[in-house]
């Protein structure tokens, strides 16, 4: 009974601490921290990798070392399909904030090797993580480019406590 009652509390506990959302499913989760860069070869779905979505893209032990690194690093989880035969550079994605700007080094998980000309052919996905030397604000606006596409990323005060809120055990 004293469990049942710790672990009751220990839910609400982190409800009200907006570690878990109320009746947000995955995807809605997702889309919060999510920007859509429209390029002419490929559609890629960027999200922001925090505490509150990195459980959601990936499962233990890997979640512990990307929770990890997205405290020292803004790190962009990149996510598309090849519409066609394509080729991407990866090596071109920078991020810019009040005048500072760094170069991604992208990281494969499938298709998205480093390199100025990756092929990836009709239909095949493409999963990939995009690390940043430095960590940026994320109260504050940023930009992502990729070539001459722009996408901005701008949290309320709301997602920015939820992105830094202590992570629920797993």
């Amino acid at each position: 009974m004293k469990h049942t009652v710790l672990a009751c509390v220990v839910a609400v506990s982190l409800l009200l601490a907006g570690i878990v959302p109320r009746g947000q499913s995955k995807t809605e989760q997702l889309k919060e921290y999510s920007r859509v860069l429209q390029g002419t070869d490929v559609t890629l779905t960027l999200v922001h990798v925090n505490d509150r979505t990195a459980p959601l893209l990936f499962q233990p032990p890997t979640l512990y070392s990307m929770r990890a690194r997205a405290k020292d690093a803004t790190l962009l989880y990149v996510q598309g399909k090849a519409e066609r035969d394509i080729e991407i550079d990866t090596t071109n994605f920078k991020i810019e904030q009040a005048g500072q700007t760094a170069t991604a080094t992208p990281t494969s998980i499938n298709n998205f090797t480093r390199g100025t000309r990756v092929r990836i052919p009709l239909g095949q996905p493409i999963d990939g993580l995009l690390v940043f030397p430095k960590l940026f604000d994320v109260s504050k606006p940023f930009t992502v480019r990729h070539d001459r596409d722009l996408i901005e990323f701008k949290f309320n005060a709301e997602q920015v406590k939820g992105m830094t809120a202590a992570a629920a055990p797993q």
